[in-house]
């Protein structure tokens, strides 16, 4: 799995970490929040465009969230 990781120090400020599975994982540290802009196209083409916040329900996988 493909990681993406957003920390709180400079060593640890970001961190990619890439394989060959095709799966993307976006991670931030206990206190931080993952920000997508706006719009979002999404695999069955269908476009989430917003001025607010936009609330996704990811599924827990991995002991996450």
């Amino acid at each position: 799995m493909s990681t993406i990781t957003a920390g709180n120090t400079v060593s640890t400020a970001i961190t990619i970490t890439g394989d060959t599975t095709g799966n993307l994982t976006l991670s931030a540290n206990a206190t931080g929040n993952i920000i997508l802009t706006s719009p979002l196209q999404f695999a069955d083409g269908s476009i989430a465009n917003s001025t607010g916040a936009v609330n996704i329900t990811l599924q827990q996988s991995y002991g996450g969230f």
